[in-house]
C-alpha cells in the first residue's frame, strides 16, 4: 500500500471538488453523449469534497477499502455521506470498467440526475452548500 502527504490542502480539495462539478454539470447542460463520465466526475468531486472535511495533514491511502472504512468512522454520526459515497464509487466503476453500464448511463437522464443528487446529499451531510 502506497501512502502520501496531503497533496492539496482542505481549500484547494473545496475548489477541486467545485471544478469538477461545475464541469459535470456542463457535460449534462451540453447534451453531451457521454454522460457516464459524469459519473466519474462526481465521484471525484465527492471525494474532494469529503477530503475537504478530513484533518489536515492525513495520510492519502490508495486502498478505497480503508479510506471506506476512514469515512464511515469519520463521519459517523452523518451515515448518508458514506451511503451516497458508496452508491456513487461504485457506479462511477461500472462507467470505468463494464461498457454495456457506461452505454446505458450516457443515454439514461434521470440516472445522471440521481448521481447528481446524491452529490447534493453528500455535500449536505458535509455541511457544504
Amino acid at each position: 500500500m502506497v501512502s502520501q502527504q496531503h497533496p492539496f490542502t482542505p481549500t484547494e480539495h473545496l475548489a477541486q471538488a467545485e471544478r469538477n462539478e461545475k464541469l459535470a454539470n456542463a457535460l449534462v447542460d451540453l447534451g453531451s453523449d457521454h454522460l457516464d463520465w459524469v459519473v466519474t466526475i462526481v465521484f471525484y468531486s465527492a471525494l474532494h469534497y469529503i477530503y475537504s472535511k478530513l484533518p489536515l495533514g492525513r495520510k492519502i491511502c490508495s486502498n478505497y477499502i480503508k479510506f471506506e472504512k476512514e469515512i464511515s468512522i469519520h463521519f459517523s454520526n452523518k451515515p448518508t455521506i458514506y451511503k451516497n459515497y458508496k452508491g456513487l464509487k461504485d457506479k462511477s466503476r461500472n462507467a470505468r470498467y463494464h461498457p454495456h453500464f457506461a452505454d446505458e448511463y450516457s443515454k439514461d437522464e434521470k440516472f445522471i440526475e440521481s448521481i447528481l443528487l446524491k452529490l447534493e446529499k453528500l455535500k449536505n451531510g458535509l455541511g457544504i452548500s
